[in-house]
């Protein structure tokens, strides 16, 4: 195994066939360091706080770790690439990850962390695995995000997220319960985001959603779990026999009725027992409304026998 320190000069930096090590801190990481790893398992570890430019490195290939070392009050700031690589975070200073559109394993540190996404939903990996450590914090779409964007999350794995922000105008993130039982609170900023499954259960027994809209485009319907009632007026259901249960409460009736009034949801189940929605009723047609009705159907009537009569008398 070789070690190697970076200087504040430009580095080249060419591994073993061994398990190699990079140590560097924002000040020796720079833009004219080469650096390749070798055969082995090999490590860029960065030490402090500042700033650490990967993504624009002259060189950076066949590094499996990046390690963040930061017991500082300062943020450590890593800017990555389109490599796929492991980011694992020691001490309790804070970590601030951009994203780029290599799949990435990140394990947060005891401090507070946050990821950014690219701006692009296109850049989103379907292999990224993220878990937040103490304090994570998952930003999508966020930096001059676009409009309609779209994430899907079912095929990455999430754990110990406390918030998942959402950006832009008609952002649309496709989830399932395992995605949502590792973040405790969605949020979007928005206008018309929406959280998407497709699956017949979701449960957001873990989480609660402000800003995101909930809506199942499964067809047969999808039972939505929830722990808190602002969660379930979230909740618009879709084209399906939609439900929501309540998990450790009880809605009143007029919450209820609020839900079944402005939502596609036709039951709920909770600790008082289930209840379905009331049959939409009948369309009602006014008086003025009728006489019109008949008035016009006579006009036509008479049209026709008139014209029948003057054909006959010609």
């Amino acid at each position: 195994m070789a070690t190697y320190t970076l200087t504040t000069g430009s580095d080249t930096v060419t591994g073993t066939s061994n398990n190699d090590t990079v140590n560097g801190t924002a000040a020796t990481l720079n833009s004219g360091d080469s650096l390749s790893g070798g055969a082995g398992t090999d490590t860029l570890a960065l030490y402090g706080s500042g700033t650490f430019w990967v993504a624009t490195l002259a060189t950076f290939t066949g590094f499996e770790n990046i390690t963040l070392n930061n017991f500082t009050s300062g943020a450590a700031t890593l800017n990555l690439g389109n490599q796929s690589i492991a980011i694992t975070g020691y001490g309790s200073g804070q970590e601030i990850v951009y994203l780029g559109s290599g799949a990435i394993s990140l394990q947060g540190g005891s401090g507070s962390n946050t990821i950014y996404s690219s701006s692009s939903s296109s850049n989103w990996n379907a292999g990224n695995s993220i878990d937040g450590g103490s304090q994570g914090y998952l930003y999508l779409n966020w930096s001059n995000g676009s409009n309609s964007a779209s994430y899907d999350l079912t095929t990455n794995t999430l754990s110990h997220i406390s918030y998942v922000f959402g950006g832009g105008t008609n952002l649309t993130l496709k989830i399932n319960s395992a995605v949502a039982g590792g973040v405790a609170n969605f949020y979007g900023y928005g206008t018309n985001d929406q959280l998407v499954t497709s699956d017949a259960t979701l449960d957001l027994s873990h989480s609660s959603v402000s800003g995101f809209t909930v809506v199942s485009t499964n067809t047969t319907g999808t039972n939505f779990t929830v722990h808190d009632i602002g969660t379930a007026f979230q909740i618009a259901g879709g084209s399906g026999t939609d439900a929501i249960t309540a998990q450790g409460f009880a809605f009143s009736a007029d919450q209820r009725n609020a839900i079944f009034a402005t939502s596609s949801i036709e039951r709920i189940v909770d600790s008082s027992g289930t209840y379905t929605a009331p049959p939409p009723k009948p369309e009602r047609i006014h008086a003025d409304d009728w006489i019109g009705h008949r008035h016009r159907h006579c006009r036509r009537r008479h049209r026709e026998c008139h014209g029948r009569d003057a054909e006959y008398w010609r």
